[in-house]
């Protein structure tokens, strides 16, 4: 049975943690920005060239994406604290409501505290996931595939669309590679830690004996970035030119073909 001062208390806690988010989070700018990308949209010459119109309707379905998501947040804590503000113990109607509605706020606000912990340059964008094993043959070569597999789940979890963009089967099972582009909201930002070497320690189920492995696949993240507009500028100081001569027994290019 719900209790009243339980649930007042747990509706306190969740209005102290989204008054602190709150204030880190800036929607009037988001409003403001995507005011600007409908002017830039709206132009009359602005679908003439569609390669440079494509990253700013990126950016326009990133950004109201996170002002819904602001929005709805806002919603969620309105909509709880005046349930909180009428509610009264004994009424197991109400009280069934402002607890699922104390529900969606803390989903909401962790969702939320989530994207602005992926704040990063990079953090939106599509990822590439490299998975190579170590040593160890089929036993390493079986764990890289187990983790493809695993990412492939997760990316299917989460709502995002999985590619397999480069696949080197193994020997006799596993797999010795693979390159995996994985596209959604925040991609990168939530796999880059992922990048490093991955363990595994299991009974072998390639070993006549049954004895203990240890196994190890080393897994690289990589943001994908689209936005090639961007000019790369070189400093001819930081350039440095080696000079080799041919050499050898003799002949007529000895010290003077240069390379």
């Amino acid at each position: 049975m719900i209790q009243l001062a339980e649930l007042r208390s747990r509706c306190n806690a969740l209005a102290e943690q989204f008054n602190s988010l709150w204030g880190r989070l800036d929607l009037p700018s988001k409003e403001a920005r995507l005011e600007e990308i409908e002017k830039i949209i709206s132009a009359p010459d602005a679908w003439n060239d569609q390669e440079k119109l494509t990253p700013v309707l990126k950016e326009k379905s990133r950004v109201e994406a996170e002002a819904g998501r602001y929005r709805e947040l806002q919603t969620a804590y309105e909509e709880t604290q005046e349930w909180l503000g009428f509610v009264s113990d004994g009424e197991d109607d109400a009280l069934e409501t402002l607890n699922e509605q104390a529900d969606l706020l803390e989903k909401l606000l962790t969702q939320t505290e989530m994207t602005v912990l992926l704040s990063g340059e990079a953090d939106h964008m599509d990822a590439l996931i490299d998975i190579h094993p170590g040593a160890g043959g089929t036993e390493a070569q079986d764990w890289a595939e187990m983790l493809e597999r695993m990412y492939l789940r997760w990316a299917e979890s989460q709502g995002f669309k999985s590619e397999i963009v480069d696949l080197l089967p193994g020997d006799e099972a596993g797999i010795k590679s693979v390159t995996i582009r994985i596209q959604g909201d925040n991609a990168y930002g939530l796999l880059r830690g992922e990048k490093g070497v991955h363990r595994l320690v299991r009974i072998s189920p390639f070993d006549s004996n049954a004895r203990r492995q240890t196994s190890f696949s080393s897994l690289d993240v990589s943001p994908i970035i689209e936005d090639d507009d961007n000019e790369i500028e070189i400093d001819m100081k930081d350039v440095r030119t080696d000079v080799y001569h041919a050499s050898g027994a003799g002949g007529q290019n000895v010290n003077k073909v240069e390379s």
